[in-house]
């Protein structure tokens, strides 16, 4: 084995157990996209399901029908954009899936009206939906299954936050609609839920969060392959980016970027091994890396790339990116390891 992803299960159950304290079960929507965040929505869903939680969102058509074929007695919301040639089949799985134009509403009323939609309403991110100028224009005629909204800066931002909040609950509180909701994982623990019918949970699921209250369930480690050394000055890896000295012990890694790393941890992190944390040198290769080693290290050792030693919110942080990245960065050559 070259490189593992350990999911440490308990870690999810533990998280979901804290967020049900404040978010109803009925109203926790998770959010299993990208493949539960690189966790494996098979395993976290079935988890999640026994658990009691009926709804699930995603991203996309191919991660709603695959979810679908789990055969669970689920709720199924696609928060991204589908195409018209897909509504057939949504409509018959009786997923619900996001409408962001006039062009998929009329569409609907035409060919599929049992159809389950959910109006996007653009209160503030500019990605997707709806803006205050034509939501009202859509809620006066057509009558969607639910309308939702994205909070951009839940997590640092209250006054902007509440802008958003207020115009949501101003315009959709006029009309009746089953599902409202607008509350992401940040906005669930810091806003009332109570004029919301779903509450979409991501990152705290997993503890990926900035404020480190949820635990970390995703670690990485990776096998040391090769161990030398120098017998004089050298420069490590491609580009001649990092330049060691004389007596100093290189080891590599047998984990790459083509693995899920991103070359921005070039000479620019840290792993984890009895005890001690080492630097990471050279630029990142597509299958290896180097580490500034000792001799405590030998050849077949694993160290921790993140886990309980390095947090994921960390590495991100020195690579001037998100948790959320780090986490889906991961591909399929990384083995899966689960602990229940």
């Amino acid at each position: 084995m070259r490189c593992k992803l350990v999911v440490d299960m308990r870690k999810i159950r533990k998280n979901v157990e804290k967020i049900l304290k404040v978010v109803p079960k009925e109203k926790f929507m998770a959010v299993v996209k990208a493949n539960a965040y690189g966790h494996g929505y098979e395993k976290v869903v079935s988890m999640l399901f026994d658990m009691g939680i009926k709804w699930y969102a995603v991203a996309t058509y191919t991660e709603a029908i695959k979810l679908s074929d789990m055969g669970l007695d689920i709720n199924i919301l696609i928060l991204g954009p589908t195409e018209k040639e897909e509504y057939k089949e949504l409509e018959k799985r009786k997923i619900h899936f996001t409408v962001t134009n006039f062009s998929e509403l009329e569409y609907i009323e035409k060919n599929c009206k049992s159809c389950l939609y959910h109006i996007a309403f653009d209160t503030g991110m500019g990605r997707i939906g709806f803006d205050k100028v034509d939501i009202e224009k859509v809620l006066e005629n057509y009558k969607p299954t639910g309308i939702f909204t994205h909070l951009s800066v839940a997590e640092n931002d209250k006054e902007y936050t509440k802008k958003q909040i207020d115009l949501f609950n101003e315009i959709s509180g006029k009309y009746d609609i089953p599902y409202k909701h607008a509350l992401n994982s940040y906005g669930s623990l810091n806003i009332p839920n109570d004029m919301y019918d779903l509450c979409r949970i991501g990152i705290i699921i997993y503890g990926g969060d900035k404020t480190r209250e949820f635990e970390q369930a995703m670690s990485l480690y990776a096998r040391v392959s090769y161990i030398k050394e120098l017998k004089y000055d050298s420069y490590i890896g491609y580009g001649n980016t990092y330049l060691a000295k004389k007596g100093d012990i290189i080891a590599t890694v047998s984990i790459g970027y083509a693995d899920g790393l991103t070359r921005r941890i070039s000479n620019n992190g840290q792993v984890f091994f009895n005890g001690k944390y080492y630097d990471i040198i050279g630029n990142i290769c597509m299958d290896q890396m180097m580490i500034k080693a000792d001799r405590s290290i030998k050849v077949g050792d694993f160290v921790e790339i993140y886990g309980d030693n390095i947090c994921i919110t960390k590495v991100a942080d020195d690579c001037d990116t998100i948790s959320y990245e780090i986490m889906c960065r991961n591909t399929d050559r990384l083995e899966k390891e689960y602990i229940y």
